[in-house]
């Protein structure tokens, strides 16, 4: 009797699955998002913001935006916009993510390391270096 209840939930499961998801792949053939400014809806726009995000070369956003502008796909003014949050967004996840890779460091020697090579490869200056280290140090204190 066990056997047919664990059977039958198992097959009543799958068939509520498959029943779902089907419809659901049909429906979405995938493909591209929608370009901004053809009529993409606020969720392709935010995906199109998202992927551009990902790029990490200024010259590489400029070119594309370029693109865009010469194509008639974005007029200038927008292209304009995309930029300055291009580059907000950029800078504020670049620190973000360099200040979550510092606070992951436990001894403060390895720290003081990275910050040198920074320092020698002029990515930071002494005084940003300093500050670094005072929030380490408050952090690692708890």
């Amino acid at each position: 009797m066990k056997k047919a209840i664990i059977i039958a939930s198992i097959a009543l499961s799958l068939l509520c699955v498959f029943g779902v998801a089907a419809p659901i792949m049909a429906a979405d053939p995938g493909g591209s998002p929608p370009v901004a400014g053809q009529g993409a809806s606020k969720l392709g726009r935010g995906v199109l913001l998202g992927r551009l995000l990902l790029v990490r070369d200024e010259a590489k956003i400029d070119a594309l935006l370029a693109k865009a502008v010469e194509n008639g796909r974005i007029t200038a003014a927008q292209s304009d916009k995309i930029k300055a949050f291009w580059t907000l967004r950029h800078e504020q996840a670049t620190r973000r993510a360099v200040l979550r890779g510092l606070a992951r460091i436990q001894d403060e020697a390895k720290l003081k390391e990275v910050l040198d090579r920074a320092l020698a490869n002029g990515r930071i200056t002494r005084e940003q270096a300093d500050r670094i280290i005072a929030a380490w140090e408050i952090i690692h204190s708890r």
